[in-house]
Order: structure tokens, then C-alpha cells, then sequence
């Protein structure tokens, strides 16, 4: 028998058009927060292994612990670290993630600055990147600040509405629900947007500009809707730093995306100005390469 990879294939978001005049400093602003705490924080504490006494590692275990009343709290710990891969950043989560068996006004905001790992960061600020200097040239510095802030907290109230009692003590991490709402904004206001897709199929390799809204709508579809009406939160498993970015994505981005789009609908019901009218399509850009 022979076995074929799949040929590769890709589709990325890589920007979009018209883009408004001026610098987005506080999209740019907050990218630089997220990534500073990335690399400030995260990083340097998924490299160290917990300390064994930290209180946050009788939430982090507490599944095993009930299935072993009878037994030390501390021996079973010690136990599972020998077993299981954590580092010093999921007991950190603990303290700073926001837990719905726990609420609290200042986890609700550093939250959205603490993400899973590397393609947990990278997908949030391309997408912050590509959408968000539209959103604050709407709204203004201030009012896209306030508007970020407030749906990303929103979203996490929402989720410690609907999340599973088991997942009470599961902290939620990462911009995707400040982010969703971001996407909300653009989703009515900007109606006549092109994102530009990079398309990889094997060799082919090509630049699509799509509509935002069927880029936006297809997204809400795949990555967002139908895990969250079908994937499994109960809070099984072992949790970490990437289990629980996961979970609070896909709980996260339905809760934000209900807040930032009746938002915007309601502004562009009372008349305010939609997008610009769309430009011409640039010249093709498609390119065989050889795979080199």
C-alpha cells in the first residue's frame, strides 16, 4: 500500500481594501500589548515548571483530586506533574485568566491580553491587523478603545452565562471575544470591502479578493457557529494553556460577535455613512511557483 500526502492547501486572510487614511495607533496599540505579554510573560513561564506548592494547582487538578478524596492533595500534585506536561503559565492562567466559577472585573480585561501559544497570538493579531484600522477610523481612537474593551469583556460575561458548570473553574484566555466584536463592526459597516485571500493549492498559488462580508460570514460558519453548537465543553481532559485558549474561542467569538453587530446595525439603521465605494481590482498577482 502507498500512501499520499494531500497536497497542500491554504486559505489566508492577508488584507483588505479600501484601507482608511491615517495610523490606527490604537489597533496598533493594543497588537503591541498582546505581543509585549507574549513575549514578556508567556513565553518565560511555558519554559518552567509550576511551583508544586502554588494554591492554583488544586483548581488546575481539581478533577483528580475528587477522584481521590481519601489520598494527600500534595502527593497526588507532585504525582501528576511527573505525568503531565504544565508549566508555570497554567497556574498563572488561574490567577489571571477569567473564570466563570469565579468572576471577577479585572480578570474580564487581562484575559484578552494572555493567549495558549504561538498560532493562538499570530491568528488573533492577523486578523486585528487586517480589520481593525477600518473599525477605529469609524469610531475614533477613543471610541474603538472603549468598544474593544467593553466586547471582550461582554463576551466573557456571556460565556459565564452559558459555559458548563464543570467549566466554572476553567480560565478563558485570549483577544478572540474583544476581536469577534471587532469583526462585528466591520461585518455592517463595511458591506463593500474586499479581502485579499492568499490561495495555495498544491502549485498553484494566487491572490482572491472575496467580499468581506462572505469571508467574515463563511468564517462565523466554520470557526465559530458550528463548534460551538457541536464541540464538546464539558471540561474533560487535562487542562492547559492550549486546551483552554480552544475552548474560550469557541465560546468566546459567538458571545462578542452578538455584541459588536447589533451594535453597528443599530448606527447604520440611523443613517450613518457605509463604506467607501470599491475600488478597481488590481492588476492579477497569481503566480505559479515550483514549490521551491
Amino acid at each position: 500500500l502507498s500512501f499520499r500526502r494531500p497536497p497542500p492547501k491554504m486559505f489566508l486572510p492577508i488584507g483588505d481594501t479600501p484601507n482608511p487614511k491615517g495610523t490606527p495607533w490604537v489597533n496598533y496599540g493594543l497588537m503591541l500589548a498582546n505581543a509585549a505579554v507574549f513575549a514578556l510573560i508567556t513565553l518565560p513561564l511555558m519554559k518552567v515548571a509550576p511551583d508544586p506548592t502554588d494554591p492554583a494547582l488544586l483548581l488546575l487538578f481539581q478533577d483528580l483530586l475528587a477522584q481521590f478524596p481519601n489520598q494527600d492533595p500534595n502527593e497526588l500534585i507532585q504525582a501528576a506533574l511527573g505525568e503531565v506536561r504544565v508549566s508555570a503559565y497554567d497556574a498563572f492562567l488561574i490567577h489571571w485568566g477569567y473564570r466563570s466559577g469565579a468572576p471577577s472585573i479585572i480578570t474580564l480585561f487581562t484575559s484578552m491580553f494572555l493567549h495558549g501559544g504561538w498560532m493562538h497570538i499570530l491568528g488573533n493579531m492577523l486578523f486585528l491587523w487586517i480589520y481593525g484600522d477600518n473599525v477605529e477610523h469609524r469610531l475614533g481612537r477613543a471610541g474603538y478603545l472603549g468598544a474593544y474593551l467593553l466586547t471582550g469583556a461582554m463576551a466573557a460575561a456571556l460565556y459565564g452565562l452559558f459555559a458548563p458548570e464543570a467549566a466554572g473553574n476553567t480560565p478563558m484566555v485570549g483577544a478572540s471575544g474583544a476581536i469577534s466584536g471587532v469583526l462585528g463592526f466591520y461585518f455592517i459597516w463595511f458591506p463593500r470591502n474586499q479581502v485579499r485571500m492568499l490561495v495555495v493549492i498544491f502549485l498553484y498559488v494566487d491572490v482572491w479578493h472575496i467580499n468581506a462580508r462572505i469571508v467574515l460570514g463563511f468564517y462565523v460558519l466554520v470557526d465559530n457557529l458550528l463548534p460551538f453548537l457541536f464541540a464538546d465543553q464539558s471540561g474533560g481532559g487535562w487542562p492547559t494553556a492550549r486546551t483552554w485558549a480552544g475552548s474560550w474561542r469557541v465560546w468566546a467569538q459567538p458571545c462578542s460577535l452578538t455584541a459588536g453587530t447589533p451594535t453597528a446595525a443599530a448606527e447604520a439603521w440611523t443613517g450613518a455613512p457605509s463604506s467607501p465605494p470599491r475600488p478597481p481590482r488590481p492588476p492579477e498577482t497569481r503566480r505559479m511557483w515550483s514549490g521551491c
